[in-house]
């Protein structure tokens, strides 16, 4: 059979290699474009595994996600954070790198030539903001509408309460004590008189001191009294049940140079409104310690107290907030008073009697003003002990709600004397109702930096010795550097923050 010859143009012989050529560099361009949606997968995922390192114990505590951006040490590492970067990066880049196959091959010649951490937030940053955010996040996911709505009226009536009163209330223990050496001087008088007579004299003083009824109690002097002791330790129901608590910590941490975030930070908008401060009070009163509800392994009981008093030990912290107590409950009760008909009869008359035995009868208006201001005093005693018992006490109070009777005040002194006048009235306002209000005026750059200072002081005291609140990371960007196949490198940044998960 004869053989059949073959031949090609060369013509077609150049089509053949444009047609090769165009199509390896279709082939090259898919892999290429390939090795890039590899490395943008690699560095999502490679975010997240960051992100996922979040430190559980801060967690735990605080319900807030941050990286610790010292890796258990006291030093900032984010030559480490970034160390660990490359090992997820890397990892997700070859996902089958160390892996037997028995068929197949990696397709893709990809690899890491460079990378670095080129910006990041702490949670510090804007005068701890960062923080705040996703305290105030935290709050709006877990807090109903009709919660938020409650809180922002019980911080309102305490901010509104603690408006109306700074500078104390009238007729204090000055006054008294002024009126007594008036007494005194006007005794010394009376004596003069009736020694200058050949005969005995009843004065007209007299007359009206005998006229005072034989069981009436001047209640002036215990109010001094009470004055003079320990307001804490008679709020507290005794100096035993006052922590005798003392860390530098908190203060160590608030006052330490911290470090600074790299970047551009982005907050939410809002967080000044009204409704975010007082979602962020709320917050704090969740998770911190006070008085009437201590956290375990705190640095203070009071973490609360801290934030508004801001000393080293509990004692004293808790003492600025007592006397802050006192000062709006003496308005709201010398309001009362002044519109209780009842109770101003209760004081003319009393005042009378005051004023008679004193032998100043002209001094009678001052004496009113006097016993006004001490029974005001003496029902706010026995309000800031009923919330420190944890009860509640009206804001603004009425006949049937007032505690403390003008006859009852000597038995204020009496050991437990004030625990038998508390009541707990439902529908009032509580201790942390007040505390609430306090932290709306304290301003949020301080209660932000010294809830901080405690959120740190009590994980270091837990035994976390090297943790550093300024080493938290809450947002991180990354740039990776990748070389594919061999002729074409290109770079990918992301940044990636708790608020975008």
């Amino acid at each position: 059979m004869k053989a059949k010859e073959g031949s090609i143009t060369i013509w077609l012989s150049l089509m053949l290699v444009l047609i090769l050529a165009l199509l390896s560099a279709a082939f090259y361009s898919v892999k290429a474009e390939a090795g890039r949606a590899r490395c943008a997968v690699a560095m999502d995922l490679a975010l997240f595994s960051c992100l996922a390192r979040y430190d559980r114990d801060l967690f735990d505590a605080f319900d807030v996600f941050f990286v610790d951006g010292g890796c258990e040490t006291a030093a900032f590492r984010p030559d480490q954070v970034a160390s660990r970067f490359e090992e997820d990066f890397s990892a997700n880049l070859h996902p089958a790198a160390g892996m037997r196959r028995m068929f197949g091959k990696d397709l893709l010649s990809v690899s890491l030539t460079g990378h670095g951490m080129t910006g990041f937030t702490l949670a510090t940053d804007c005068g701890g903001d960062v923080f705040a955010a996703q305290a105030v996040a935290f709050m709006k996911d877990t807090l109903a509408l009709s919660a938020i709505s409650a809180a922002v009226g019980a911080g309102n009536d305490a901010m509104a309460a603690a408006d109306r009163t700074e500078a104390g209330s009238a007729g204090g223990p000055d006054a008294y004590a002024g009126l007594l050496s008036q007494s005194e001087e006007a005794k010394r008088k009376n004596e003069e008189e009736k020694a200058g007579s050949l005969v005995p004299v009843r004065t007209e003083a007299d007359a009206r001191a005998e006229a005072v009824p034989e069981d009436f109690v001047n209640p002036l002097p215990f109010i001094e009294r009470l004055r003079e002791l320990s307001l804490t330790d008679l709020a507290a129901g005794g100096p035993q049940n006052v922590s005798p608590k003392v860390s530098e910590l908190p203060a160590e941490c608030e006052t330490r140079e911290k470090e600074n975030g790299i970047g551009v930070i982005v907050l939410p908008e809002g967080l000044d409104s009204i409704a975010d401060r007082t979602l962020f009070c709320q917050y704090l009163l969740m998770h911190f310690g006070d008085f009437t509800a201590k956290k375990e392994n705190a640095a203070l009981d009071y973490e609360t107290e801290y934030m508004l008093g801001g000393k080293e030990n509990d004692r004293k912290n808790l003492e600025k907030v007592v006397r802050k107590l006192l000062l709006v409950r003496e308005a709201a009760n010398t309001a009362s008073i002044l519109a209780d008909s009842g109770k101003q009869a209760e004081i003319t008359a009393a005042s009378a009697s005051i004023a008679a035995l004193l032998l100043l009868p002209e001094a009678e208006p001052l004496v009113r003003l006097i016993l006004s201001a001490g029974w005001a005093f003496c029902e706010s005693l026995v309000d800031v002990r009923a919330l420190l018992m944890g009860r509640k006490v009206p804001a603004v109070k009425t006949a049937e709600t007032w505690q403390v009777p003008l006859a009852a005040i000597p038995s204020m002194l009496a050991p437990g004397g004030l625990d038998v006048l508390a009541r707990d009235v439902p529908g009032g306002m509580s201790y942390r109702d007040y505390l609430r209000g306090f932290l709306l005026l304290a301003g949020r750059s301080r209660t932000v930096g010294r809830s901080l200072a405690a959120a740190e002081a009590r994980l270091r005291t837990a035994g976390r010795e090297n943790f550093r609140i300024d080493h938290m990371l809450g947002a991180v960007t990354f740039e990776a550097e990748v070389f594919c196949e061999g002729r074409v490198s290109f770079s990918e940044e992301r940044t990636l923050s708790y608020d975008d998960l």
